[in-house]
């Protein structure tokens, strides 16, 4: 069986949103498979948000949920692309203990994947025990450097992506909420933090002084609710 790999097309996508093909992928017995982390890079770079899911099925005492879940991302050109999926987890297909946190992870990296123009090239690693089973231990997903030089400068962009999906922000809006909370200014999104590397290091420095003032980076969402504009 011939070796999946990154078609020029998957990995200009990729590119697109800071990553290295190579290191997001793998190859699963012959289908390309991607790192449900590179998918949170993607929807975060591509401004995607989710709607509330809807519970198609729910037997959480049987593992069995089906939700279906709708998600949009915004065109340069204006306007936006809308995308649905449904995220399945039974006994037949997920062997994880949480039902509910795998189907929306499924059909979420599906509308990403999907959004992004690239599902059906490549699958979320969350689609299938078998994908997950099958990854190269250890992994680093590997963020592209914006110069096409290699700098030994921390890129403080790259960094706070990191950060952001780390405390848990897998969408634009949650991203945009932290970053508000963390500035206290409405106008401090997360596309406004990213606009310069002084600004994104402060960012990081901001979630260090929450940090020290006793806010642990798993509370950061839910403390961030409590900020109005």
């Amino acid at each position: 069986m011939a070796k999946a790999r990154p078609t020029k097309m998957v990995k200009t996508v990729l590119e697109r949103y800071g990553l290295d093909a190579d290191s997001s992928c793998w190859d699963c017995h012959g289908t390309l498979v991607v790192y449900h982390k590179a998918c949170q890079i993607i929807a975060m770079q591509a401004g995607i948000e989710f709607n509330l899911p809807v519970i198609v099925q729910s037997e959480a005492d049987k593992g069995i949920v089906v939700i279906l879940v709708e998600g949009t991302m915004p065109l340069p050109e204006g306007g936006q692309r809308n995308a649905w999926s449904f995220g399945e987890a039974t006994p037949k297909n997920n062997k994880n203990a949480y039902p509910f946190a795998m189907a929306e992870k499924r059909a979420k990296d599906r509308i990403i994947l999907a959004l992004a123009g690239i599902h059906g090239y490549v699958y979320s690693e969350m689609e299938a025990d078998d994908f997950r089973d099958s990854k190269p231990e250890p992994v680093e997903v590997k963020e592209s450097p914006p110069q096409k030089e290699k700098s030994t400068l921390i890129d403080w962009v790259v960094e706070l992506n990191t950060a952001l999906i780390t405390i848990g922000c897998d969408d634009k809006v949650s991203a945009d909420q932290v970053c508000r909370w963390l500035w206290e200014d409405s106008e401090m999104g997360i596309d406004e933090c990213r606009s310069s590397q002084e600004k994104a290091r402060d960012t990081i420095y901001k979630m260090d002084e929450k940090v020290d003032g006793g806010i642990g980076r798993t509370e950061f969402i839910e403390e961030s609710k409590e900020y109005k504009e």
